[in-house]
């Protein structure tokens, strides 16, 4: 991501070609951990040693597996390869 650019969820999916559950019109400007993210921010479960902050995430955005996306309770990105996107 370029420094102090925003992105939607729409042009991210897109660009990763991934399929979006949610807001597509939310703006994305940074990433972080699923553990330390703040509104705004991007994150993955790529380790299911995490799963358990996935309920908790504060990320607007969050790209996982499709068998984790109702576990999410903010938007998702469907991927087969989280660590990938």
């Amino acid at each position: 991501m370029a420094q102090n650019k925003k992105y939607t969820l729409a042009e991210i999916a897109a660009t990763l070609r991934l399929r979006l559950i949610g807001d597509d019109q939310c703006e994305i400007h940074g990433v972080g951990s699923l553990k330390r993210a703040t509104p705004g921010q991007l994150s993955f479960l790529s380790n299911h040693a995490y799963i358990g902050q996935l309920p908790e995430t504060k990320a607007s955005a969050v790209i996982v597996e499709k068998g984790f996306a109702d576990l999410c309770k903010t938007n998702v990105l469907l991927s087969d390869n989280p660590y990938v996107s």
